[in-house]
């Protein structure tokens, strides 16, 4: 492997967003770090995406495959990951673009500065008409009010966002591929978990800044925020059960599905989260437990984990 530019390989996901989607490779595409390649799953939408990147790229460094059966995002992830060739892989959402044309020059000296670290979170800026709204990062909202320089600030940390993240391929082969029963929500968290067990560091670089369109969350149907939110309460009880100690599995949890009910109107929502709640449960005599660590633990307490909420 060339260690000075090495071969990164893009991944993005998508279904049914070509206008997103274009605006995402355009930004990869004019990065001026060009060893690359792009790959790009349609997920299976109504109308072929391939098509559609073909139309606007000549890129022969892009490449677009299609699922005629939807994968979501964990499965869509492990579905790129199979067929990137790099030892790096690089993963961005659809409706996101890199800030910086040097954003991925940037990455091979973060690596090599930092061998002991498996992935890096990027810094996520949501974008709504034209203005920043909201920065996305690695750490527990009370912690950002309460100290809002650890935005600018590169750390280690405790989990990642999935928006905007670079990892060595070895942490995939290490510690497995994303759950893909989980279909959507926390299934960063879930691996995150697992690299640290495995002895992985996570670190968070806001040098790298990865701008998020979020337009489309505020146009989601009502289904589909009631279903989004299903899903997050019954993963969340799922991976809090899977690998936190007793006592936190059960603080976490309540303390959890507390905080969803006070936020949420009693609507499609509240019902969502009690069905997730249901389901949640009932699913945990599926469930193999494989506590954490104290190690882990310890690394979590040191490093903005989040044990108890």
């Amino acid at each position: 492997m060339n260690q000075i530019s090495p071969l990164y390989s893009i991944l993005i996901g998508s279904k049914d967003r070509p206008s997103d989607l274009i605006r995402c490779i355009k930004s990869v595409a004019a990065q001026t770090y060009s060893n690359l390649e792009i790959l790009i799953l349609d997920d299976n939408s109504k109308e072929s995406l391939c098509s559609k990147v073909a139309e606007v790229f000549g890129d022969n460094r892009i490449r677009c495959i299609r699922s005629d059966i939807t994968l979501g995002v964990a499965g869509g992830r492990n579905k790129l990951i199979k067929e990137a060739k790099s030892d790096f892989l690089i993963t961005l959402d659809d409706d996101a673009v890199l800030r910086y044309d040097d954003s991925l020059g940037r990455l091979t000296e973060l690596f090599n500065s930092h061998p002991d670290v498996g992935l890096l979170s990027f810094k996520i800026t949501d974008i709504i008409d034209g203005k920043e709204a909201a920065t996305r990062i690695p750490f527990h909202r009370a912690s950002i009010r309460r100290h809002p320089e650890l935005a600018n600030l590169p750390q280690y940390v405790s989990y990642f966002l999935g928006g905007g993240h670079a990892a060595r391929r070895d942490v995939y082969e290490k510690c497995g591929l994303y759950q893909q029963d989980l279909i959507f929500g926390v299934e960063e968290l879930d691996l995150s978990y697992r690299m640290i067990e495995a002895g992985y560091k996570l670190f968070y670089t806001p040098d790298i800044v990865v701008e998020h369109y979020s337009k489309y969350r505020s146009s989601l149907s009502k289904k589909a925020r009631s279903r989004h939110l299903y899903f997050l309460t019954r993963n969340k009880i799922w991976i809090n059960y899977k690998y936190l100690p007793g006592f936190a599995f059960f603080i976490n949890s309540l303390l959890w599905c507390i905080v969803r009910f006070a936020s949420s109107p009693f609507t499609g929502g509240f019902i969502q989260i009690i069905r997730g709640i249901y389901d949640g449960l009932s699913g945990l005599r599926k469930l193999r437990r494989t506590p954490i660590s104290k190690k882990t633990v310890l690394y979590l307490q040191h490093n903005h984990g989040r044990l108890l909420f």
